[in-house]
Protein backbone atom coordinates (compact mmCIF):
# COMPACT_ATOMS: atom_id res chain seq x y z
CA UNK A 1 0.00 0.00 0.00
CA UNK A 2 2.76 2.46 0.87
CA UNK A 3 4.37 2.14 -2.55
CA UNK A 4 0.94 2.61 -4.12
CA UNK A 5 0.72 5.90 -2.24
CA UNK A 6 4.18 6.80 -3.54
CA UNK A 7 2.94 6.15 -7.09
CA UNK A 8 -0.15 8.29 -6.43
CA UNK A 9 2.01 11.14 -5.13
CA UNK A 10 4.07 11.02 -8.34
CA UNK A 11 1.05 11.15 -10.70
CA UNK A 12 0.89 15.00 -10.65
CA UNK A 13 4.35 15.09 -12.25
CA UNK A 14 2.64 14.14 -15.53
CA UNK A 15 0.68 17.39 -15.60
CA UNK A 16 -3.02 17.98 -16.01
CA UNK A 17 -5.49 18.12 -18.84
CA UNK A 18 -9.23 18.19 -19.30
CA UNK A 19 -10.49 14.69 -18.61
CA UNK A 20 -13.86 13.01 -18.69
CA UNK A 21 -16.90 15.23 -18.28
CA UNK A 22 -14.77 18.38 -18.52
CA UNK A 23 -12.97 17.76 -15.22
CA UNK A 24 -9.26 18.37 -14.77
CA UNK A 25 -7.36 15.10 -14.76
CA UNK A 26 -3.83 13.80 -15.05
CA UNK A 27 -2.05 13.48 -18.41
CA UNK A 28 -0.77 10.09 -17.33
CA UNK A 29 -0.90 7.73 -20.31
CA UNK A 30 -0.59 3.94 -20.28
CA UNK A 31 3.04 4.31 -21.40
CA UNK A 32 3.65 6.85 -18.65
CA UNK A 33 1.97 4.45 -16.24
CA UNK A 34 4.46 1.73 -17.16
CA UNK A 35 7.33 4.15 -16.54
CA UNK A 36 5.81 5.23 -13.24
CA UNK A 37 5.40 1.66 -12.02
CA UNK A 38 8.96 0.88 -13.18
CA UNK A 39 10.31 3.88 -11.26
CA UNK A 40 8.47 2.89 -8.08
CA UNK A 41 9.61 -0.73 -8.54
CA UNK A 42 13.23 0.39 -8.84
CA UNK A 43 12.80 2.50 -5.72
CA UNK A 44 11.29 -0.55 -3.97
CA UNK A 45 14.27 -2.64 -5.05
CA UNK A 46 16.73 -0.10 -3.66
CA UNK A 47 14.70 -0.04 -0.44
CA UNK A 48 15.09 -3.81 -0.16
CA UNK A 49 18.84 -3.51 -0.79
CA UNK A 50 19.02 -0.87 1.93
CA UNK A 51 17.07 -3.08 4.34
CA UNK A 52 19.61 -5.85 3.80
CA UNK A 53 22.27 -3.58 5.35
CA UNK A 54 20.25 -2.61 8.45
CA UNK A 55 20.65 -4.76 11.53
CA UNK A 56 17.39 -6.41 12.47
CA UNK A 57 15.91 -6.03 8.98
CA UNK A 58 16.12 -8.28 5.98
CA UNK A 59 15.45 -7.94 2.29
CA UNK A 60 12.89 -9.98 0.43
CA UNK A 61 12.09 -10.28 -3.25
CA UNK A 62 8.50 -11.01 -2.24
CA UNK A 63 8.37 -7.66 -0.41
CA UNK A 64 9.64 -6.08 -3.62
CA UNK A 65 6.83 -7.84 -5.50
CA UNK A 66 4.31 -6.54 -2.98
CA UNK A 67 5.61 -2.98 -3.43
CA UNK A 68 5.29 -3.26 -7.20
CA UNK A 69 1.77 -4.71 -7.04
CA UNK A 70 0.62 -1.77 -4.93
CA UNK A 71 2.07 0.74 -7.39
CA UNK A 72 0.58 -1.09 -10.38
CA UNK A 73 -2.96 -1.06 -9.06
CA UNK A 74 -2.86 2.60 -8.05
CA UNK A 75 -1.72 3.50 -11.57
CA UNK A 76 -4.34 1.18 -13.08
CA UNK A 77 -7.13 2.80 -11.05
CA UNK A 78 -5.87 6.28 -11.95
CA UNK A 79 -5.86 5.39 -15.65
CA UNK A 80 -9.30 3.79 -15.37
CA UNK A 81 -10.79 6.88 -13.74
CA UNK A 82 -9.46 9.00 -16.62
CA UNK A 83 -11.52 7.08 -19.18
CA UNK A 84 -14.77 8.42 -20.60
CA UNK A 85 -16.49 5.08 -19.97
CA UNK A 86 -15.38 4.75 -16.32
CA UNK A 87 -18.21 3.54 -14.11
CA UNK A 88 -18.57 2.97 -10.39
CA UNK A 89 -18.89 -0.78 -10.93
CA UNK A 90 -15.62 -0.87 -12.87
CA UNK A 91 -13.90 1.22 -10.22
CA UNK A 92 -15.10 -1.14 -7.51
CA UNK A 93 -13.76 -4.12 -9.48
CA UNK A 94 -10.35 -2.44 -9.90
CA UNK A 95 -10.24 -1.52 -6.21
CA UNK A 96 -11.24 -5.04 -5.15
CA UNK A 97 -8.64 -6.60 -7.47
CA UNK A 98 -5.96 -4.23 -6.19
CA UNK A 99 -6.80 -4.86 -2.55
CA UNK A 100 -6.88 -8.64 -3.09
CA UNK A 101 -3.61 -8.70 -5.04
CA UNK A 102 -1.89 -6.45 -2.49
CA UNK A 103 -3.13 -8.53 0.44
CA UNK A 104 -2.14 -11.76 -1.31
CA UNK A 105 1.37 -10.55 -2.16
CA UNK A 106 1.93 -9.11 1.33
CA UNK A 107 0.54 -12.27 2.91
CA UNK A 108 2.77 -14.47 0.77
CA UNK A 109 5.83 -12.40 1.68
CA UNK A 110 4.98 -12.57 5.38
CA UNK A 111 4.18 -16.28 5.29
CA UNK A 112 7.37 -17.15 3.43
CA UNK A 113 9.57 -15.02 5.73
CA UNK A 114 8.02 -16.65 8.80
CA UNK A 115 8.53 -20.11 7.33
CA UNK A 116 12.01 -19.66 5.80
CA UNK A 117 13.41 -17.21 8.31
CA UNK A 118 15.60 -14.28 7.58
CA UNK A 119 18.61 -14.49 5.37
CA UNK A 120 20.22 -12.85 2.41
CA UNK A 121 17.41 -12.16 0.01
CA UNK A 122 14.97 -14.88 0.98
CA UNK A 123 12.62 -15.32 -1.91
Amino acid sequence: GVFGILALLLVPLFGRTTGPHGLRWTRLTPTGGVWLVAFVAIYGFTDEVHQSTVEGRDASLLDFLSDTVGAFFVVAVTLYLGREDAKTSGLLRWLAAGAAASAASAGLATWYSARAGSGPWPF
